[in-house]
C-alpha cells in the first residue's frame, strides 16, 4: 500500500474514507454472467491488457523484479507444474520474485505472477510457495482482473475519492506494496478499489480450492496452506494497525481460510509420496533471503529481519555474510527483544505505541525506546548478539569489510566513539570504493571532530 503521509495518524484517516466509501461500493460478487470458457475480450480488456503488459516492462526498468537466475528458475518451475494444460487466451505465464518486504502475491490478469521477497522469506518449503502460487494462479485463469476492472470503472467516482485520500494503490487480489501499488495505481486507476477490499470472499475461495487441487495433482500436502496462513497470521511483528486489509493481511479472514481448507483436507488426497522439499526450498531461496533481510530492517521489521537471518545462519554456519546479516538485525532492533514481550500484544500498549509514533519521529520514538528499563536490557542484550555475530563474520572471512562497518556502527550507536572511528577508518582502508565510503568518512570526521572538542569545553 503507498501512502503520502506516514504513520498511524494517515492510517485512521484512510480508515475512515474507506469506511465511507464502502457503504456506496462494498464489494460484491463480480458480475458473473461470464465464465472463463466463454469469457470474450472487450475494448476495455484489451485496454487494460496494455496497461499491465506496460506495468510489467515499468518494474522492470525500475528495478523492482529480484534477478538472481537460480531462484527466479525454482519460482517458474513450481509455477509451471501448477497452471492448466490449455493456455488462457491473451496469457503469457510469468513467475517472478518482486523486490518488497512486505508478505504478499499479485497476478496480473497477463499471467505475470509476482511474489515479494518478503513473502518467500515467511515461507519454509516448497508446497507452502505451491500454495501461494495455486491461488493466484486461479485469479488468471477465471479473468477475475478483467472482471473486476469492468466493474470498477463504474465506480471512478468513489475512486477518485481514495486518491485524493492520499494515493492508495495495490496489486491484484492483494495489497501490494509501496513501488509496485505506484506503478499499477497510475497505470490501471480503476482497479484501486479492489485492491483495497480484495475480491469478493467468493472468488478468494475459488482461488484456495483451485490452488489445494493443484498441490494435491502434484503432491504438495494441502495442508501445508493453512501453515501458510498460519504463518502470516502470527509472524514476528507487533501488529499496530487496528484495520489490516488485503488477502494475505486480513486476520479474519485469514481464520475464514483456515477454517474451510482444513474442512477440504479429508477430500483432496495425494497420490504419491508427500512433496514438501523444505531444506530445498531455503537453499533455493537463500539469495532472496540474504536480500530480504536489509529491506525488512529498512521497513522497520526488524524482528522479522532477525527470523530469517538467524534461518540463514542456521543452514549455512559457514557464511560470512549470514552471520553479517544476523548481526545488522540483532543491530536494528535497538531496544526490543527478538520476540514480543506478552506486554507488547496488548490492546492498551499498541494504542500507547501508536499514539507516541503519532507524535515522535521514528529516531525519537527508537531513542525514547531505549531508554526505559526494557529498552536498556534489550539493547545490551542486541549489542552482546550483533558484536558476536560480525566478529563471526570477520573469523570467517578477515577480509569481509561489511562486517567491520557494522561493528563500527555498533560502537557507534552504544556510544563508544573510539572503536566506532577505528573501525570506520578500516572499513575505508578496506572498501575505499563501497557506496556508502563517503558517508562512512563523513561520520567518522564528525565523531574526530567532537572527541577533539570535548576536552577542550570540559576544560572551560
Amino acid at each position: 500500500m503507498r501512502f503520502t503521509i506516514k504513520g498511524p495518524l494517515f492510517a485512521r484517516y484512510l480508515f475512515l474514507v474507506i469506511a465511507m466509501l464502502a457503504v456506496s461500493i462494498a464489494p460484491g460478487p463480480v458480475a458473473a454472467a461470464e465464465t472463463p470458457e466463454n469469457f470474450k475480450f472487450t475494448k476495455i480488456d484489451l485496454e487494460l491488457l496494455e496497461k499491465v503488459n506496460q506495468a510489467d516492462k515499468e518494474f522492470e526498468r525500475k528495478g523492482l523484479v529480484f534477478s538472481e537466475p537460480e531462484a527466479n528458475a525454482y519460482l517458474e518451475n513450481i509455477g509451471a507444474k501448477l497452471v492448466p494444460a490449455d493456455l488462457p487466451e491473451n496469457v503469457k505465464w510469468r513467475f517472478r520474485i518482486l523486490r518488497d518486504s512486505s508478505p504478499n502475491a499479485f497476478a496480473l490478469p497477463n499471467g505475470s505472477i509476482y511474489v515479494h521477497s518478503g513473502l518467500l522469506a515467511l515461507l519454509r518449503n516448497e508446497a507452502q510457495m505451491a500454495a501461494i502460487l495455486g491461488h493466484e494462479i486461479t485469479h488468471v485463469v477465471n479473468r477475475h482482473g478483467y472482471l473486476e476492472n469492468r466493474s470498477q470503472r463504474k465506480k471512478m467516482v468513489a475512486i477518485n475519492i481514495l486518491a485524493a485520500a492520499g494515493g492508495v494503490g495495490g496489486g491484484f487480489g492483494g495489497i501490494g506494496g509501496v513501488a509496485a501499488s505506484g506503478i499499477l495505481g497510475g497505470l490501471v486507476p480503476s482497479v484501486v478499489a479492489a485492491t483495497i477490499f480484495g475480491y469478493s470472499r467468493e472468488l478468494e475461495r475459488d482461488a484456495d480450492v483451485y490452488g489445494l487441487h493443484a498441490m494435491a495433482r502434484n503432491n504438495y500436502p494441502p495442508i501445508e496452506m493453512t501453515a501458510v496462513f498460519e504463518i502470516l497470521k502470527t509472524g514476528y511483528e507487533v501488529q499496530l494497525d487496528k484495520e489490516s486489509r488485503g488477502l494475505y493481511a486480513d486476520h479474519p479472514r485469514l481464520d475464514d481460510r483456515i477454517q474451510y481448507v482444513n474442512a477440504l483436507l479429508d477430500s483432496l488426497p495425494i497420490s504419491g509420496g508427500p512433496v514438501v522439499r523444505a531444506r530445498e526450498y531455503t537453499k533455493e531461496m537463500a539469495p532472496v533471503l540474504r536480500h530480504d533481510v536489509p529491506l525488512e530492517i529498512l521497513t522497520g521489521r526488524a524482528r522479522t529481519a532477525l527470523a530469517v537471518a538467524r534461518r540463514l545462519t542456521d543452514l549455512f554456519p559457514e557464511s560470512a555474510e549470514d552471520a553479517f546479516l544476523q548481526g545488522e538485525a540483532h543491530r536494528a532492533l535497538g531496544g526490543r527483544t527478538p520476540s514480543p514481550r506478552p506486554e507488547e500484544l496488548t490492546d492498551s500498549a499498541r494504542g500507547a505505541v501508536r499514539k507516541q509514533l503519532s507524535k515522535m519521529t521514528l529516531q525519537e520514538y527508537e531513542k525514547s525506546l531505549r531508554s526505559t528499563p526494557e529498552g536498556k536490557a534489550a539493547w545490551s542484550a542486541n549489542v552482546t548478539a550483533a558484536e558476536a555475530a560480525y566478529r563471526r563474520a570477520r573469523t570467517l572471512d578477515p577480509q569481509y569489510a561489511p562486517a567491520v562497518r557494522g561493528l563500527a556502527a555498533l560502537c557507534d550507536e552504544d556510544g563508544r566513539p573510539a572503536e566506532a572511528i577505528a573501525g570506520y577508518r578500516q572499513y575505508l582502508q578496506m572498501a575505499p570504493k563501497a557506496l556508502d565510503a563517503f558517508r562512512t568518512r563523513k561520520r567518522a570526521e564528525e565523531l574526530e571532530k567532537a572527541s577533539t572538542a570535548a576536552p577542550a569545553q570540559d576544560h572551560n
